[in-house]
């Protein structure tokens, strides 16, 4: 129960650039989501990191996920997702090469995007094209138009 809890309520943020995959499928995780990652986790499992990814290529753009958690009442369909075995003493995971190129090319720029229980995968360009549409970006148009039905009118 404490392990739910707990990943419920330490999300994954921030936005994060990187040089991209190498030709083995190896990623560095940057080190604020390997910290929060192990926020994550319960007391008993510290160090025992596990990873799930999903690859997204029918979503335009395509991108990768990343997740730990899994809510309770949330239908999952693990089919679409594989387990990372473990990351090394270099904060690297391994996604096999087959998965990454339908994604991202080896060396390309990527975006790491901390988004609630997910980290997202973005090639840095495509990730560009969607960064105005950012979950603040539209919180912030939807708080103004809130306001401007609810406050009282000037004269």
């Amino acid at each position: 129960m404490l392990e739910q809890i707990v990943k419920k309520y330490v999300p994954f943020k921030g936005i994060y650039n990187s040089d991209g995959f190498d030709e083995n499928g190896r990623i560095t995780i940057p080190k604020n989501l390997i910290d929060t990652l192990q926020e994550r986790q319960d007391t008993e499992e510290k160090g025992k990191l596990v990873l799930f990814y999903r690859l997204h290529t029918n979503e335009v753009p395509r991108y990768l996920e990343l997740t730990d958690y899994f809510t309770k009442n949330e239908y999952v369909n693990f089919s679409r997702y594989k387990l990372i075995s473990q990351l090394d003493k270099s904060s690297r995971i391994l996604i096999t090469p087959n998965d990454l190129n339908k994604i991202i090319e080896a060396h390309t720029p990527i975006v790491f995007v901390g988004s609630k229980n997910k980290i997202l995968i973005y090639k840095a360009e495509d990730y560009k094209s969607i960064e105005p549409l950012s979950f603040d970006a539209l919180w912030n148009i939807g708080v103004r138009l809130l306001e401007s039905y609810s406050l009282p009118k000037l004269n």
